[in-house]
């Protein structure tokens, strides 16, 4: 009997490349009017994203803001990104998607996730990834 695969593992695994960044990103040049939609200030030291997929939205972060940290749930996306980032200085963390984060409390001056909550089948988990992007900013 087979193993039931999770929509990051239905989706995402076995696509590598070019047909994996085509998958979360037809159009490259959106990059620029999502980070514009963010209005992030990069005055800031240290970012944090839940869902960063391959990092694109972090990399261009990244030339201006030192500490960049990304979490996503699928193997592929992190694989296909540390490959992507290779030449910044960004952690890409893999994690369950079951809610948590392996970081240190505090650790950022901005958490942020975009576009990703609404792939997240279960209201509880998103819930938990609010309260931990909670628990990573750093108390002002």
């Amino acid at each position: 009997m087979s193993e039931k695969k999770s929509f990051v593992d239905h989706y995402f695994e076995g696509k590598t490349g070019d047909v994996l960044r085509k998958t979360i990103t037809p159009d490259w040049n959106s990059t620029s009017g999502h980070l514009k939609l963010l209005n992030i200030d990069t005055s800031v030291g240290s970012i944090a994203e839940i869902g960063c997929g391959i990092g694109r939205l972090l990399k261009e972060l990244n030339s201006s803001i030192s500490k960049c940290v990304g979490f996503d749930a699928s193997s592929a996306m992190i694989r296909e990104g540390k490959e992507y980032c290779e030449s910044t200085n960004i952690e890409l963390i893999k994690v369950d998607g079951k809610g948590e984060l392996p970081y240190e409390s505090n650790s950022f001056d901005y958490v942020f996730s975009f576009i990703t909550f609404q792939h997240i089948p279960n209201t509880n988990t998103v819930l938990k990834y609010v309260a931990e992007m909670y628990r990573l900013l750093k108390d002002t």
